[in-house]
C-alpha cells in the first residue's frame, strides 16, 4: 500500500517532516522567480520527489552558506528536510528546514 499523505500539495509542510520523520532528496532544480499567490519565489526541485520546497531566506542563506552563492553549486547535493520552528506574525509555528548531508570519508 503507497502512503499518499505525501501527494498531497505541491510543496514541503511540515507536516512531512514532522514526528521526528526527516526527508533526504538531493537538490535536481533551482527555479527562479516561479509566480504564485503573493507573489514570485524561488524554489527547490529534487530528484525523485514529487514536492518542492519554496526559498525562505532561512535556507537561502544557509543553502549559500553551505554551498556557495551560486545556485548551481546546490545541484547534485544531498540534503535532509526537517521539522522545526519559527516566529510569524508573532505566533511560534512548524516550519521545514534543510541540512546538508555530510559524506563520509
Amino acid at each position: 500500500m503507497a502512503d499518499m499523505s505525501r501527494r498531497v500539495g505541491k510543496f514541503f509542510s511540515a507536516k512531512d517532516v514532522g514526528g521526528g520523520k526527516t526527508v533526504r532528496a538531493v537538490i535536481d532544480k533551482v527555479l527562479l522567480d516561479v509566480e504564485m499567490r503573493g507573489g514570485a519565489r524561488d524554489v527547490l526541485t529534487f530528484r525523485g520527489e514529487s514536492k518542492q520546497l519554496v526559498l525562505r531566506p532561512t535556507i537561502t542563506k544557509y543553502l549559500m552558506k553551505e554551498f556557495g552563492e551560486d545556485s548551481d553549486l546546490w545541484i547534485g547535493r544531498e540534503v535532509e528536510l526537517y521539522q522545526s520552528e519559527t516566529t510569524f506574525g508573532g505566533d511560534t509555528v512548524e516550519c521545514v528546514r534543510l541540512r546538508s548531508v555530510k559524506v563520509a570519508a
